[in-house]
C-alpha cells in the first residue's frame, strides 16, 4: 500500500510518513468480562468504518483499472464492489462472453496475488438484450476457473434492480412496494400527529425513496 501511494500517486515525505503511521504497527486486543488480552499486531487491513478505509481501498485496487482496460471492457468501482461491462452485436456475443471470462479470471489471479478474495457467491452476470436474440445463445453461464455462474434475470446495483431487458419494470415495482409500506405505516399513526411532524415523516421515509436514482426513470 505504501509503495503504491509513493510510486503510483506521488505521495512522499511527510504525507507518506503520515499514512505510514496510520497503516503500520497497529495492534488489536479483545476484552471479555473485563479481562483484556495481549495485543496482536495486525499485518493487513485498515480499521473498519474509518473515513480513510474506502479511499485507501480504492487506491490499493487502482491497478485493476489498467487490467480491465487491457481487455477493452468498461467498469465501475464503488468501495469493494466492482462491475464490468461489455457490449457487442448479437452475432459476437460468444466472443464477448469469452473475453469477460478471461478478464474475470485475470481479476481473480490479481486479487489472490494482492491478498484479496473474489467472492464468487456474490458474483452475478446479467445478459441484457432482446429476448429473441438471447434465446439463440448456446450458453447460459459464465465460467470462472472450474466454477460456473448462471445468468441472472435481474441484478442489483447500488440498490436499484436492473432486469435483462432493461425495462425498469422490476425497479418501479420495488419502489412502489417500499412507498406503499411506508405510507401504510404512517397512516396508522397519522391522526394524533401534528401536520409538521407528519410532513417530516413523509419527506424522510417516502419522498427520499421516491427521489433516489429517479433520473433512471426519466421518460419511463
Amino acid at each position: 500500500m505504501l509503495t503504491r501511494l509513493e510510486i503510483s500517486f506521488g505521495i512522499k515525505h511527510i504525507v507518506l510518513q503520515w499514512f505510514q503511521s496510520y497503516l503500520k504497527d497497529r495492534e488489536q486486543t479483545v476484552v471479555v468480562d473485563g479481562v483484556k488480552s495481549a495485543g496482536n499486531v495486525l499485518k493487513y487491513g485498515v480499521p473498519q468504518g474509518s473515513v480513510l478505509g474506502p479511499v485507501l481501498f480504492t487506491i490499493y485496487t487502482q491497478p485493476l483499472a489498467m487490467l480491465l482496460n487491457n481487455f477493452g471492457l468498461k467498469y465501475h468501482f464503488y468501495a469493494d464492489d466492482s462491475q464490468i461491462y461489455g457490449s457487442c452485436q448479437p452475432e459476437n456475443i460468444s466472443d464477448l462472453i469469452n473475453t469477460i471470462e478471461l478478464c474475470v479470471s485475470s481479476v481473480k489471479t490479481w486479487m489472490n496475488e494482492n491478498k484479496l478474495v473474489l467472492n464468487e457467491d456474490k458474483t452475478e452476470i446479467l445478459l441484457a438484450g432482446i429476448a429473441k436474440t438471447k434465446s439463440k445463445i448456446d450458453t447460459n453461464c459464465l465460467k470462472i476457473g472450474t466454477n460456473s455462474i448462471n445468468f441472472s434475470d435481474h441484478v442489483k446495483s447500488l440498490g436499484i434492480l436492473f432486469d435483462s431487458e432493461l425495462s425498469v419494470s422490476i425497479a418501479v415495482n420495488q419502489v412502489a412496494k417500499k412507498l406503499f409500506f411506508e405510507i401504510h405505516n404512517i397512516s396508522k399513526i397519522r391522526h394524533p400527529l401534528p401536520t409538521d411532524i407528519a410532513a417530516l415523516l413523509v419527506n424522510t421515509l417516502v419522498l427520499s425513496k421516491l427521489d433516489y436514482c429517479n433520473s433512471l426513470f426519466y421518460g419511463a
